[in-house]
């Protein structure tokens, strides 16, 4: 069983700075969350970007720990270096969300790979516009993260729902559990 506490007590430099990876001898879980691809980037307009991490670890089951975020990263082209400026983590302490979250129980209530995948960013007028593969859904957030209204996708009046969607169940596969 897990001790939710360590996750829900890590903060930004404790997540990313984890360096123990299976091939050097640490032993599996790790303490953190590794810094992994992206599935969104936008630029800043000063030579930095927005990133966006992905969902996870590849689907709703596996991600409740994996911790939504988007970074300020700033590369270097000449020397081939990325520089990680900020890391901001994605929060709903207002319920905005409109279904049960992982961290449904906790003040700060973090986002995690359970519930959204996260594909894309935009930022437009100091709000950060983040497109959800689940729902799917759009989610409108501060620029430090916290989730200020979350949008059906609609097409024709009809909200449009996906296989990940909060209220579809859709049953395991035999052998799967």
């Amino acid at each position: 069983s897990k001790d939710w506490t360590d996750v829900l007590n890590l903060d930004a430099g404790d997540v990313l700075e984890c360096t123990a990876t299976p091939t050097d001898g640490a032993e599996l879980p790790f303490n953190g969350q590794p810094l992994q691809g992206f599935s969104g980037i936008k630029t800043i307009g000063d030579g930095s970007y927005w990133v966006l991490t992905d969902n996870g670890f590849g689907s709703k089951r596996n991600s409740p720990d994996a911790m939504l975020f988007f970074h300020k990263m700033m590369p270097d082209f000449e020397t081939g270096t990325v520089a990680r400026r900020d890391t901001i983590f994605l929060s709903d302490p207002d319920r905005k969300v409109p279904f049960r979250i992982a961290y449904e129980g906790t003040e700060s209530r973090y986002l995690t790979g359970a519930d959204f995948d996260t594909e894309s960013i935009q930022v437009l007028d100091g709000d950060v516009w983040i497109g959800d593969e689940f729902g799917p859904y759009i989610i409108r957030a501060t620029l430090d993260g916290v989730v200020k209204e979350v949008y059906a996708t609609e097409l024709d009046g009809k909200t449009l729902t996906g296989p990940d969607t909060y209220s579809v169940f859709v049953p395991a596969a035999a052998g799967t559990d």
